[in-house]
């Protein structure tokens, strides 16, 4: 599904935050990218999600060029960064609600929707709450929340677990594979934590300075 051919990215002429990184990920399989900060695992990730285009080099998505990808009607894609992207002035009941009203979903059928996903992400006690007072967990949850309202083909995953405790990690990981697990799904998850690798299962590709060493 996914192939990255000889993908070079470069934002100035003296530094890569991608060197030469050819790697590929089959529809249905999980692929962990393991690195330390500044590895180059967010911009592998967002030339996957079609945010950056490739200095040289191809990144394809079942033949086209990730940039050109229609993430909504040919992939469905979950794209969580570490910090999320939310309404931070609405409550955690508006920001599930909200990509339901824009699909246009019946109302009767988004709210329970929306308290499905509440209850089954233990978010029940917060839906009135704004985003903006929520912690890292609590916000990583509503995020999480979000992609179990909608059929999703691809997963892609920034290292959120880097910003909680790592009970908080262990628990955001089981609610990552059951989505997965619940979807079918292809996912890229990038992780700088060697003890979070065994909460996936799949291949683990660990990326220095830009570059896949294993």
């Amino acid at each position: 599904m996914i192939n990255l051919d000889h993908v070079y990215l470069s934002y100035t002429k003296e530094f890569y935050n991608l060197f030469d990184v050819t790697m590929s990920v089959a529809k249905g399989k999980t692929t962990v990218v393991f690195g330390a900060l500044e590895s180059g695992k967010s911009s592998l990730l967002r030339v996957i999600a079609g945010f950056e285009q490739p200095t040289s080099g191809e990144c394809t998505i079942d033949g086209v060029p990730s940039s050109k990808v229609d993430f909504k009607n040919d992939v469905a894609m979950g794209y969580l960064p570490q910090e999320g992207v939310f309404k931070e002035n609405k409550t955690v009941y508006q920001n599930l609600v909200y990509p339901l009203r824009l699909r246009k979903v019946d109302k009767d059928i988004s709210d329970i929707k929306v308290e499905n996903a509440l209850k089954g992400f233990e978010l029940e006690t917060l839906k009135d709450v704004p985003l903006r007072r929520l912690q890292a967990f609590d916000r990583c949850k509503v995020a999480l929340a979000r992609f179990s309202l909608r059929n999703i083909d691809l997963f892609v995953i920034d290292d959120v677990f880097s910003t909680v405790s790592a009970d908080d990690a262990v628990t955001l990981a089981k609610y990552i594979v059951n989505l997965i697990n619940n979807n079918g799904a292809t996912a890229i998850i990038a992780c700088s934590d060697a003890k979070m690798l065994k909460q996936f299962k799949g291949e683990v590709i660990k990326l220095e300075q830009g570059s896949i060493t294993a």
